[in-house]
């Protein structure tokens, strides 16, 4: 629901550009022991760091409880100043090795309705959850290498995340996910590698089910829209219920807690380029995604129908509901801005989308609203003029049927699957 990658934000205080501190291309910069505390809600970490005349830093989001510097085996009394969601130290030796102790409070659980980009800690006795901060870092050494280890406690396991050597800014562009998980396992799916941390999803669901769904998903699409920029990918299956929304991706990594609806949609959020509006880049991008599940096998044509007609359900109680009938172009405008939640772009827009991708085959047999999706995804991150792209793929003027469904209010959303 909530996808795309963001800008990773590294302080400025005192940038020296990315390494390599005239040291071997292997030089380890710092090491990590993570200690999921569960009964007193915290992270602990014990971080080992050569300081390199860098200045530290922990992008803690507030949540810090305790930090102790120690030189050897003698704690220092290092100063600490804040800097937004940051922690700068100061009166620390400029070389040598230093150790860094310290606790990171976590949320309990995922508030509902919260914006998924405000939670950075988050936990529970069964599991917990990272999506950026956490590791002490130097300032200008993003690109440096680190190592990381895990100190699980009993029946955990690391779902997402890996232990071992990476650079500081891989930890910081993955989710890490772990817990008591039910199923654990990484998928190679063609030029790329899926790590599928599942928690119990309910007894109805067969995990060798999920775990083919999710392989055909992400295998045509890499297929069909193009090999993603990287190769290391991370999936995390809640229960259903426990999240804020029913799933969300960032940079290469996603959870849901609807596996069944919720993984396509957000796998596609993959290939999406993440500067066109709301419209497409949700509402488009949920009805290509149930395309897709008829392309690999999972749904069928009927079950679409279904699903179409349960969109415009939804969307009329909620409208009946509110006493609120917004245009198309409101809703998703809304969303572009942060201020709502978008209902119309998740029940509507697809049958808009439905409707759109039956005129361009009307007009032109052999084109279709794939391609529009396609040819917007290999874009990436450059803007797109989506309605003249439209007519320039399949020579159909899109802007009437716009003009009666997206910009003006739809007293009669049924219409669209006619």
């Amino acid at each position: 629901m909530i996808g795309g990658a963001r800008h990773i934000i590294f302080p400025a205080f005192l940038f020296f550009g990315t390494m390599a501190f005239g040291q071997p291309a292997d030089f380890v910069f710092a090491s990590y022991k993570i200690r999921p505390v569960p009964s007193n809600g915290t992270i602990n970490v014990e971080a080992r760091v050569q300081l390199q005349g860098r200045i530290p830093y922990i992008k803690d989001f507030g949540q810090i409880e305790s930090v102790q510097w120690f030189i050897g085996k003698k704690e220092i009394a290092a100063k600490s100043e804040r800097l937004k969601d940051i922690v700068t130290f100061s009166q620390i030796p400029a070389s040598g090795e230093a150790r860094a102790v310290y606790s990171i409070k976590v949320a309990s659980g995922f508030p509902k309705g919260s914006n998924p980009d405000s939670l950075h800690f988050v936990g529970g006795p069964d599991f917990v959850y990272i999506s950026e901060g956490l590791f002490l870092g130097l300032n200008g050494a993003e690109a440096g290498r680190v190592d990381v280890q895990w100190e699980l406690p009993p029946g955990w396991i690391l779902g997402l995340g890996r232990t071992g050597r990476q650079t500081f800014k891989e930890t910081q562009e993955r989710f890490w996910v772990a817990g008591r998980l039910k199923h654990a396992t990484k998928l190679k799916i063609e030029g790329a590698r899926l790590q599928l941390a599942i928690f119990n999803p309910g007894s109805s669901l067969d995990i060798t089910r999920i775990e083919r769904s999710i392989a055909s998903v992400f295998r045509y699409a890499w297929r069909h829209i193009g090999p993603l920029p990287g190769t290391d990918f991370g999936l995390a299956v809640f229960p259903r219920g426990s999240l804020s929304l029913p799933g969300w991706t960032r940079w290469t990594s996603i959870l849901v807690d609807n596996v069944t609806n919720a993984s396509p949609h957000e796998i596609l959020h993959l290939w999406m380029n993440n500067s066109s509006p709301a419209w497409f880049r949700e509402g488009v991008l949920e009805y290509m995604s149930r395309k897709l599940q008829i392309y690999v096998g999972i749904l069928n044509d009927a079950a679409l129908q279904v699903w179409l007609k349960a969109g415009l359900t939804a969307r009329a109680e909620l409208v009946a509901k509110a006493g609120d009938l917004k245009s198309l172009e409101e809703s998703s405008a809304e969303i572009d801005r942060g201020s709502g939640q978008g209902v119309d772009i998740y029940a509507l827009m697809p049958a808009l989308a439905y409707k759109l991708d039956k005129e361009i085959q009307r007009h032109s047999p052999g084109q279709k609203l794939d391609d529009v999706f396609i040819a917007v995804c290999r874009k990436r991150h450059q803007p797109v003029d989506i309605l003249a792209l439209i007519e320039d793929l399949s020579g159909y003027d899109p802007h009437p049927l716009f003009n009666k469904y997206f910009y003006a209010k739809i007293e009669n959303a049924e219409e669209l699957l006619k």
